[in-house]
């Protein structure tokens, strides 16, 4: 095989491998060091031509990750099996991932919107309740957040004043990172208020995890085999076991899990993650503040 074939292969198993929230955090990156390095850049100059270069690079790296989940395809060909109607067979072939991200955000939305209201909590369901954000980083996560949404407004304004000469144009680029400065506080408020909202809960006959918007399932306690703490996380978990990435699942708010639940795949258990239903892994890993409570509540009920 030759290289450039081999360098491009390793590449797409790259991206198809790689978490969304890593490569978003990538393309920040790329976009970030490019507005630096355009600053006061003269118009045609090599440094000049490096911000359309960056967005095209991260177009060019989002589309890839897209057509590399693409199961489009096999979905239509599920939905005409079915006799499925044409509405839901053309909604089969729209990528996965732009589905989870516009549910996603209705939902951080309808929570925001419930905390302005300050409407109460949806209740949990009766069982011994665990939680999970006493001991997490994501408080501090959300406060760096916070700090970088409001703390950027002013640079950025300053940014496009030098490197905007046009008033009209300086207006409309405010304008749009002002959009995304909302957006972005909108769903961090919406994030936090489901995070607040979620708990695990072991009942009499099924575990109950919500881990905010993100991660959702009622796993039967029958259909558990095991459940472990992992000091390590799941990554050095499965590398140990020499496992597939799609074995597992973490369902975490900000944190390296510390919990693994191994679930019979036979048991047809379905769990929602991104907001799109799914069947459950084999080993889903959380974060809990007391590892050792959930595994010893596992324990007693399985």
């Amino acid at each position: 095989m030759p290289a450039s074939t081999r360098v491009m292969a390793k590449s797409l198993f790259w991206l198809a491998e790689s978490s969304w929230s890593y490569l978003l955090g990538l393309a920040f990156f790329i976009i970030a060091a490019s507005l630096i390095l355009t600053i006061a850049a003269a118009p045609g100059s090599m440094r000049a031509a490096i911000g359309p270069l960056a967005f095209k690079a991260v177009q060019l790296l989002i589309l890839v990750k897209l057509l590399s989940q693409y199961r489009g395809i096999e979905r239509w060909d599920g939905a005409c099996a079915r006799g499925a109607p044409i509405a839901e067979r053309l909604r089969a072939l729209i990528p996965l991932p732009l589905i989870a991200w516009t549910r996603l955000d209705r939902a951080n939305l309808q929570a925001c919107l419930a905390w302005i209201a300050r409407r109460p909590y949806p209740p949990r369901p009766p069982g011994r309740t665990l939680h999970f954000l006493q001991k997490s980083s994501y408080g501090t996560v959300v406060m760096i957040l916070l700090v970088g949404i409001f703390g950027e407004l002013p640079m950025h304004a300053t940014i496009v004043s030098v490197m905007v000469k046009d008033a009209a144009m300086q207006h409309q680029v405010q304008l749009i990172l002002l959009a995304v400065a909302l957006y972005s506080l909108f769903w961090v408020v919406g994030d936090r208020r489901a995070m607040l909202g979620s708990s695990y809960v072991v009942g009499p006959t099924a575990l109950d995890v919500k881990v905010g918007n993100r991660f959702s399932a009622v796993i039967p306690l029958a259909a558990i085999t095991a459940c472990e703490a992992v000091p390590g996380g799941e990554a050095e978990w499965r590398k140990k076991r020499s496992l597939p990435t799609d074995a597992t699942l973490v369902a975490t708010p900000a944190d390296v899990p510390n919990v693994m639940i191994a679930i019979d795949q036979g048991a047809g258990v379905t769990v929602v993650n991104w907001q799109i239903a799914r069947p459950a892994p084999a080993y889903l890993f959380l974060f809990a503040d007391e590892p050792s409570q959930l595994v010893a509540a596992l324990g007693q009920k399985s």
